[in-house]
Order: structure tokens, then C-alpha cells, then sequence
């Protein structure tokens, strides 16, 4: 996704939802006005074809009109005006406010990692349950519709935790994100690498309010910059991809903190470094910087893990979609080819192993979690 700033909306004209043809090519970009992060967000690239139930899903949303560069008014003439077609879209229902979430584990760890009932290491102990009980969930499911149910349960859990954790500046185009990743599944990836990065983050014991809306921003951001690579090359899955194009496709990263430099200049330190560090890989092969062993941040390694993972599990990897449970095997025989640790730090995928292969552990984790749940709930109701 690219984003235009608020001083240069000037450049572009506005036309109603309604002026769109379903089925149509599109032969310049749209975007749309996101006014909790005051930016124009590209919506459709040039060439791309929007159907006509994502139409009617941002028009039952509030959304009645959308953004096009000057330069394509002639351009935009033309395609409304062929064959004399105007699709007709029913207006808008009045939108009414998302409800609040309230999973009751997200709301539990929001609370338990923003208050101060409870000591560091009872807050950490409550975490690493959750976060835990979380991957196990996501390994259970077998069929894709129970994986579609898991995902959104733990994207509802995860907001419920930004919405207490989240920094200021950064929770409404947080909130803003995980709630269009329901209308446009072009979010998908970016959604749900946020949610299992701050999952994975949970699960190893972190619990700062900051670095949890870190890893949100950077899982959000980290393919920023693949808006910038032709979209014929962009959705050809990773393993697919001639050599030149996979050259074009890695520059990506360095495309996305410039990005995120330019529209998103509250990003912390960390968020940046985060995705810098997004596609490396332990042993050295990795990108832009080629990282080797240590060199390769842990914190990092989180987020480079949930990117891998759903990169596999979407088939953006080989073209093959995959459960989350054959997402993590897959990685597994990655890392058993070679002597060296290949993706990650062993003692890091050691820990996920065991919680996602262990049946003894897995039955351990969800009795204490709900031990720990139930004894937190009263803590904090107190």
C-alpha cells in the first residue's frame, strides 16, 4: 500500500463510489481517504479488477467516494463513459460504529499489561499463557474454513490488546487496518502478520505495552515497499519467480522504510529496524543486508517468522496454501536440510516446536491458562 500526503491531495479529484464497474479493468490507480491516518491510501493499482461485492462492502461501510490523480482524468472519462455504463450502487446504509471487541483474552492481557495490579512477573506469566494457548489453537485447525475461524478469533484477540497497548499516535490507523483487512483481503497478509508477530511476542513473555504496538506497526508496514514492484511480478508466488525478478521483488524493503519514512515519521527506531530485518534469515541468505547468526535480531526473528509462516500458509510462497500447522512443518524441513540453522535461531523454533508438537504440552498450556485466566480475572476485577 502506498499512501499520499495530506498536501498533496491536491493533485487528485474525487468521484463517487458509484462511477465503478465491477468486472471492468481499471486503467489507472484509485485510492481512498483514511482520515484517522490523514493520508490517501491506494485502494486499486492501475490494471486491477474490483468486483462488484467489494464495492457494495465499502459502500455499506460509509465509503462514497474515491481518490484519482489528475493525470488520469481523461483516462477516468473514458472508462466511466464507455458504452454509456454507469453501474448503479444502492446508497449507503448509515454506518454504524464497530461494536468493541471483547475476546475475553484480549481484553485480559490489555488490561493486565496496562494496569499495575499485578507484578512484572505475574503480567509475563499471564502473556506467555495466552500467547501460547493461542499458537496451539492455530495448529489444531484442519480445514480452511476452521483456520479462516482461528485467525479471525486471534485478529479480534490481538486488537483487543492494541486497543489498550497501541501508542496513541498509532492506534487509529491500527484500528483502521485490522478493520478493512474484513472488507479487502489484499490486507490479509499485512493483518495477519501483525497478529501472529504480537502473538509469537505474547508467547515468549514480552510485555511491553510499546513493543507490542511495534511489532504491530512494523507486521502492518513490512511489505510497504512491494507497491512499488510492478503487480504482474508481485503476485507471482516467491519460488516462481525468475532470478531478475526476485532481484526487483527483495528491493521492496528498502522501498517500505522509505515509505514509511515519509507517511508514517512518528515510527519508532524500532519499527524500522523491524522491517528492515523482516526477510532476513539466520544463516545468512536472507535480505537486504544478508544478516548471519546473532547479527539477526531475536525481537526480529518474531516478525520474520509470522511473515514467513503466512507467506507459506497464503501460497504466496510456492502457490500452495497451507493450514498454519503444515505452514510450520514446511519451515521444519527447511531447517532440517542443512547442518547450519537456515530461517531462524534454533532455540527460538525449538520453543514453537514443543508447543505445537508436544500433546503433553499442549494439555499443560490449556489447563494453565485457564487457571491463570480465571485467577488474573479476579485479580483485576478486585
Amino acid at each position: 500500500m502506498s499512501t499520499v500526503s495530506e498536501s498533496d491531495i491536491k493533485d487528485y479529484f474525487s468521484a463517487p463510489l458509484s462511477q465503478m464497474r465491477p468486472g471492468v479493468i481499471v486503467p489507472f490507480s484509485v485510492s481512498i481517504y483514511l482520515k484517522h491516518n490523514q493520508h490517501l491510501i491506494v485502494w486499486m493499482n492501475k490494471d486491477q479488477v474490483i468486483e462488484a461485492d467489494a464495492i457494495q462492502a465499502y459502500a455499506n461501510k460509509g465509503l462514497q467516494r474515491v481518490w484519482i490523480h489528475d493525470r488520469d482524468r481523461a483516462e477516468f472519462e473514458r472508462y466511466v463513459n464507455e458504452k454509456n455504463l454507469n453501474v448503479k450502487i444502492p446508497p449507503p446504509t448509515e454506518p454504524t460504529p464497530p461494536s468493541p471487541r471483547r475476546t475475553r483474552e484480549g481484553e485480559l492481557v490489555g488490561r493486565a499489561i496496562t494496569g499495575t495490579t499485578l507484578s512484572e512477573a505475574s503480567k509475563r506469566k499471564v502473556v506467555t499463557e495466552v500467547g501460547s494457548q493461542a499458537i496451539v489453537e492455530a495448529a489444531r485447525a484442519q480445514t480452511g474454513a476452521q483456520q479462516e475461524v482461528v485467525t479471525h478469533q486471534h485478529r479480534s484477540m490481538v486488537q483487543d490488546i492494541l486497543h489498550h497497548a497501541a501508542n496513541p499516535e498509532h492506534r487509529g490507523f491500527i484500528t483502521e487496518m485490522l478493520d478493512m483487512a474484513q472488507m479487502d483481503p489484499d490486507l490479509d497478509h499485512a493483518v495477519n502478520v501483525a497478529t501472529y508477530t504480537v502473538i509469537f511476542s505474547l508467547a515468549f513473555g514480552h510485555v511491553e505495552p510499546a513493543l507490542l504496538s511495534d511489532f504491530a506497526m512494523a507486521g502492518l508496514l513490512h511489505d510497504y515497499g512491494v507497491t512499488q514492484v510492478p503487480w504482474k511480478d508481485a503476485k507471482v508466488p516467491w519460488l516462481q519467480q525468475s532470478k531478475s525478478s526476485k532481484k526487483q521483488y527483495s528491493e521492496h524493503v528498502e522501498r517500505s522504510l522509505e515509505l514509511i519514512s515519509a507517511f508514517h515519521p512518528t515510527a519508532s527506531k524500532r519499527v524500522l529496524e523491524l522491517v528492515r530485518q523482516s526477510h532476513e534469515m539466520f544463516d545468512g541468505s536472507g535480505y537486504p543486508h544478508h544478516l548471519k547468526g546473532f547479527e539477526f535480531d531475536d525481537i526480529a526473528q518474531l516478525l520474520a517468522l509470522a511473515e514467513l509462516l503466512d507467506s507459506i500458509c497464503s501460497g504466496q510462497w510456492d502457490g500452495q496454501k497451507r493450514s498454519f500447522r503444515e505452514g510450520f512443518e514446511c519451515i521444519e524441513s527447511f531447517e532440517r536440510e542443512t547442518n547450519f540453522p537456515r530461517y531462524f535461531n534454533p532455540e527460538i523454533f525449538r520453543v514453537i516446536h514443543l508447543w505445537i508438537h508436544d500433546e503433553k504440552a499442549r494439555k499443560a498450556f490449556e489447563h494453565a491458562t485457564l487457571t491463570v485466566q480465571n485467577e488474573t480475572q479476579k485479580l483485576l476485577a478486585g
